[in-house]
């Protein structure tokens, strides 16, 4: 397998970022970000993180691929953990079958999130990445999540590749795939914000609501 020049196509890469007006917050991270083959093998890619205004987006690789990635990584979780007050923590831990008793505060909100999913409808779960991986359709920016199944989902992931090796790669390849990139994952973090809310009501244990017609 030919291995590729990463180190130099990265650097060169940062030298975009910065000529496009972005700052690269931190270089050469090592499992960055994971990919996964059409013959299911998977690579740890390295790459920086960088940032556009408030919008944080990678630019990872590995030496054995022959394109690099432009990615825009949303954790729904994370968002989801600061809307939970305390009462709702707990309620959501005394739900759950698991014992998260001595866990420090930050593990049990996110323990919480991950019940909250576990208890949403499957069939809302699947709607709702159907909806959303159609908002790239006909791109070739793509959408994808990250986790085991439905109700493990943490990280929404919208990629585009790019080819640093091929002569004809530029600075405007660059601006032009890093644009679609970090605004296609703005408008599905704002679909995302229109369509997921943590319903309480009269009921003691809060609920995920997703209204995918928000979407």
């Amino acid at each position: 397998m030919p291995q590729y020049r990463l180190d130099d196509a990265l650097d060169r890469i940062a030298t975009y970022v910065t000529d496009v007006g972005d700052a690269v917050t931190e270089t050469n991270v090592d499992e960055l970000l994971g990919f996964t083959n059409d013959h299911g093998e998977e690579y740890m890619m390295r790459g920086h993180r960088c940032t556009a205004e408030e919008h944080i987006y990678l630019i990872a690789g590995h030496p054995e691929l022959r394109f690099v990635v432009v990615a825009y990584q949303y954790d729904i979780r994370a968002s989801l953990a600061d809307e939970l007050n305390d009462t709702a923590v707990e309620a959501l831990i005394e739900d759950s079958e698991n014992d998260f008793e001595d866990e420090p505060d930050a593990n049990r909100q996110m323990a919480a999130v991950e019940q909250l999913f576990e208890r949403a409808q499957r069939r809302e779960l699947s709607d709702f990445h159907y909806r959303l991986a159609r908002l790239s359709s006909g791109s070739e920016t793509t959408v994808d999540f990250i986790g085991q199944s439905l109700t493990e989902t943490r990280y929404i992931v919208i990629t585009e590749r790019l080819f640093p090796y091929e002569q004809r790669f530029s600075i405007e390849q660059f601006a032009a795939c890093r644009s679609r990139v970090v605004s296609l994952g703005d408008t599905v973090q704002s679909a995302v914000g229109r369509a997921v809310s943590i319903e309480r009501g009269e009921a003691e244990v809060p609920s995920l609501r997703i209204d995918t017609e928000r979407i």
